[in-house]
């Protein structure tokens, strides 16, 4: 039997099956985490603009709009992070 090449190696039309449902499951994934991603930075902006808005108008009770400033770039940098993760599975996939 001798040396067999990985780059030759023959896979079963099942396994392939199997990979290109992952890989759509996967993208399907990573499309939804960048769309969480994009309405996350959107809604900390908006905070944001509201704050700044009521501390040029002299409202003392920014305090909400900063707090849910916040929150919303927590949650933009744990949706990034879930994209990246998932982009890194999508390539370990794609190589094996």
């Amino acid at each position: 039997m001798g040396f067999v090449s990985a780059r030759f190696r023959l896979e079963s039309p099942q396994k392939r099956v199997k990979t290109k449902g992952m890989n759509t499951f996967l993208i399907i994934l990573l499309v939804l985490a960048m769309i969480a991603t994009v309405v996350a930075l959107v809604r900390g902006i908006v905070a944001f603009l509201q704050t700044t808005e009521a501390q040029l108008k002299g409202e003392a009770d920014g305090k909400a709009a900063m707090l849910k400033q916040n929150k919303m770039m927590v949650n933009r940098i744990v949706f990034q992070g879930l994209a990246i993760f998932i982009i890194m599975i999508l390539l370990l996939v794609g190589r094996g």
